[in-house]
């Protein structure tokens, strides 16, 4: 595909989906987030379409069922196409009581409670989530936890676990960033870039078309 390809010629967006498109650094991060129902749309030929008015290079797109977290989109360089806004505000309209409660943040959900601790941050890192919460009539008031996102997604609840407890704000501010600091280390090792899959389909692809005339000698002599 040509840059100067339009959105037109790249694929219309769904009503019901959020879309991320892939950036060049995207490609380098690794595989994008995973939820269930997501499509995922490649560009095979590594050359970027032009999409959001051509202010944005996209090497292909992945389309979810729900939006993705800022941390998600900051931690896998997914750029959100502006249709995403009004796909959430139509959301958000048919759930909210009034219009004055449209903030961005469907039904205003209370803030969430583990174990009785309120939790004040939350960070997300591949499919795991890491917390900082606080409960002032606690021995220890401040705990950070993880949990899988996906394992959660599938059990239809959250799970959280690995709690670290401390009396010092401070130091739970501190292992809250450090423990998704590790995990973010640890996806950066071990996962395979974008990149790297697409040129690993290059390969499989290439040695599919070297077999075929293999392949077709073993035929003609099977059919004699």
């Amino acid at each position: 595909m040509e840059p100067k390809q339009k959105l037109e010629e790249f694929a219309e967006q769904q009503p019901d989906r959020y879309r991320y498109y892939i950036t060049n650094e995207a490609l380098q991060k690794g595989t994008c987030p995973h939820m269930e129902d997501m499509k995922l749309v490649e560009i095979k030929e590594i050359t970027p379409v032009l999409v959001e008015s051509g202010t944005v290079k996209a090497f292909g797109y992945v389309e979810y069922p729900r939006p993705l977290a800022k941390e998600q989109e900051q931690e896998y360089a997914l750029v959100p196409s502006s249709e995403n806004e009004n796909h959430l505000w139509t959301a958000e309209l048919s759930t909210e009581q009034n219009m004055n409660m449209i903030d961005g943040i469907p039904n205003n959900e209370p803030p969430r409670i583990n174990q009785g601790y309120t939790i004040l941050e939350s960070e997300i890192v591949g499919h795991m989530e890491y917390v900082l919460a606080e409960n002032r009539d606690a021995p220890q008031p401040y705990a950070t936890w993880a949990r899988n996102m996906k394992n959660d997604e599938e059990r239809g609840d959250e799970n959280f676990f690995w709690g670290h407890y401390f009396r010092d704000p401070e130091a739970a501010a501190k292992d809250f960033h450090a423990r998704a600091d590790e995990q973010r280390d640890y996806l950066r090792e071990s996962r395979p870039s974008l990149l790297d899959m697409l040129r690993q389909d290059q390969k499989e692809a290439a040695r599919s078309i070297q077999e075929l005339p293999a392949m077709d000698h073993v035929k003609r002599g099977l059919e004699r």
